[in-house]
């Protein structure tokens, strides 16, 4: 994890492990890691509602971009539990990398999608 945030092993950092749902049903896993150097502060009343809000408004943190990788694999038996499914079945996962805009990476997460209720749109502005 040090090497995917960019960081020195030990350094603190909070775990947060969140299910989305729509309309009541199991959308999403999210497994997020938060640089504890650069959000001073985060607790579970917090997590529970927009966290980026949370950061935006209350921290002040400049949020820059994040690099995505999607790709599709195999549920581990604790996501697979969580969406209604059964261990090995497919999911679309998403790797994000967030950085602040002065280039730091203050948010590393995976999001693991259930397959039967994620699409993907892709926007392409295609200029002569």
């Amino acid at each position: 994890m040090a090497e995917r945030m960019k960081c020195n092993v030990g350094t603190p950092v909070y775990y947060v492990k969140r299910l989305r749902l729509v309309d009541d049903h199991p959308f999403s896993v999210e497994d997020s890691y938060f640089r504890k150097d650069l959000v001073v502060y985060l607790d579970r009343n917090i997590t529970e509602k927009s966290i980026y809000n949370y950061f935006r408004n209350d921290q002040k943190l400049a949020i820059g971009f994040a690099d995505r990788v999607i790709y599709a694999d195999f549920l581990n038996a604790e996501d697979a539990a969580l969406l209604g499914l059964k261990e090995n079945d497919p999911a679309l996962l998403v790797d994000n990398t967030v950085y602040l805009t002065n280039g730091q990476i203050f948010d590393v997460s995976r999001s693991t999608h259930h397959f039967r209720h994620v699409k993907m749109l892709k926007v392409s502005n295609i200029k002569s």
